[in-house]
């Protein structure tokens, strides 16, 4: 043989999975998809999903499958997927215990803050290219907690809007004065 190297077989391909898995594997999809759209840790993702199974007297599996059906852009006047968007809007507007009246909080340095955001943006594009992956929707989860201790907000939805106000007060670069 001359410096040929043999072709590598690849893996088989497995069909898609049916059944009770199929659910499963919809639903943990569809959990990283909320996740990212919202966005939301695990847990507000799971009740997006249950908002939307009993807003349609559907299941989680029908739930999670107009989630899917959203990022691919069909049908927007499904009746599932209208009640998606409501769900989804509720999660997003979801009222949560503020600093009182006067309080003073302690601001982010905004080197930290700009770093941590990119973290979060970039976590948010991997949940929607693999979002079924339980390690990647872990880490979106710690990414969404630690913005929202940043920026002191409950919601990562608030804690994101929060932190780009944040940023964009300061030019780059610019020291964070206490107020």
């Amino acid at each position: 043989m001359t410096g040929t190297k043999p072709a590598q077989a690849r893996p088989p391909r497995l069909p898609p999975p049916s059944g009770p898995f199929a659910a499963r594997s919809d639903t943990a999809r569809a959990v990283g998809v909320v996740m990212s759209l919202v966005p939301c840790g695990t847990e507000t993702a799971r009740h997006v999903l249950a908002r939307t199974a009993r807003a349609t007297e559907g299941d989680a599996h029908r739930a999670a499958e107009a989630v899917l059906a959203l990022i691919r852009g069909r049908d927007p006047h499904d009746p599932v997927q209208q009640a998606l968007r409501t769900a989804i809007v509720a999660a997003r507007t979801m009222p949560g215990p503020g600093p009182g009246p006067g309080a003073q909080r302690i601001r982010p340095g905004l080197d930290v803050l700009r770093a941590h955001l990119a973290r979060f943006r970039e976590l948010r594009r991997l949940a929607l290219t693999t979002p079924s992956d339980p390690a990647v929707q872990a880490r979106l989860d710690d990414a969404a907690y630690t913005l929202c201790v940043l920026v002191g907000n409950r919601t990562p939805h608030a804690a994101l809007r929060t932190a780009r106000l944040l940023l964009a007060e300061q030019p780059k670069g610019a020291a964070v004065a206490d107020r």
